[in-house]
């Protein structure tokens, strides 16, 4: 009995260590894979949003990495339009930048594919909605902002924005409605609009 007990106990002293190590292996190659596809994912999106001619395969390559290492995945049309070349990923960073440059129209289309590519966003509805407002199409940037709201309850930026397009049609009430909401939420420039617009 005594020696099944000093075995067991050696045993024991050889067996933690190794599991332990061994854990500690897997956790670290799993973190590696992590960072690597990481990686992987950043170069797929240079590539998909070069404006620079892309070799064919390397497109195709990109497209599959890409959507098989994201949570939203892109619909079928935009697959076949980006790995066939007809279509390049669009940027925020662009979109932003076209923005500021006062071209509205190519902004609008760089937010329209990013929608298209990622219809459960709220972010890309959220700066689509200004394109629209700067081009004072409000009742397009309403419809943006109801889908931000639906998809982000807690948007405050969403509501202020739609109630300054409320005030700018004139529908106090639904503009003072919405400051209300943003400010419950934290919005100190609702907050503002509140006392100023909806005394």
């Amino acid at each position: 009995m005594e020696k099944i007990e000093r075995l067991s106990k050696i045993l024991s002293a050889i067996a933690i260590p190794t599991i332990i190590a061994w854990l500690g292996w897997n956790i670290q190659e799993k973190i590696s894979d992590k960072n690597l596809n990481r990686d992987y994912v950043k170069i797929a999106i240079d590539i998909l949003t070069s404006e620079n001619d892309i070799d064919n395969s390397l497109r195709i390559w990109a497209v599959d990495l890409l959507n098989d290492n994201t949570t939203t995945k892109m619909n079928l049309d935009a697959i076949k339009k980006l790995k066939s070349g007809k279509i390049r990923l669009p940027s925020s960073e662009n979109a932003y930048q076209l923005i500021q440059e006062n071209k509205l129209e190519e902004s609008l289309k760089e937010w329209t594919t990013l929608i298209e590519n990622q219809p459960s966003d709220y972010f890309n509805y959220f700066h689509r909605s200004t394109v629209y407002r700067k081009m004072k199409k409000f009742d397009l940037a309403i419809k943006d902002l109801d889908k931000v709201i639906a998809l982000s309850r807690t948007h405050s930026n969403a509501f202020n924005n739609r109630g300054m397009i409320f005030l700018e049609l004139k529908d106090n009430k639904q503009a003072c409605s919405d400051f209300e909401k943003a400010a419950e939420l934290g919005n100190k420039t609702a907050e503002m609009n509140l006392k100023k617009y909806c005394k």
